[in-house]
């Protein structure tokens, strides 16, 4: 009997976990992408060669992605801020 209440808590736990620890920490990571892709548009931004422009393209759609990626977490698990 003490085995199966063992494995109660323990499925709880994991619950708990997948319910609120794991979208939270999925949303931190892409909050973290997000600011990285910006940071790297302004440093990009400021020599202005034709490289650095496609770069700036090519990571602004990085950062659309990403911005998409967490409106469907934020909808999916709620906004957590």
């Amino acid at each position: 009997m003490g085995f199966i209440k063992a494995m109660a808590a323990a499925l709880d736990a994991l619950a708990a976990f997948l319910r609120y620890v794991y979208p939270a920490k999925q949303l931190r990571e892409i909050s973290k992408d997000i600011e990285k892709y910006e940071d790297e548009i302004f440093e990009l931004g400021y020599s202005g060669t034709a490289a650095d422009k496609l770069r700036i393209e090519i990571v602004a759609k990085r950062k659309k992605r990403a911005d998409q990626q967490l409106a469907v977490i934020q909808s999916i698990y709620g906004d957590s801020d």
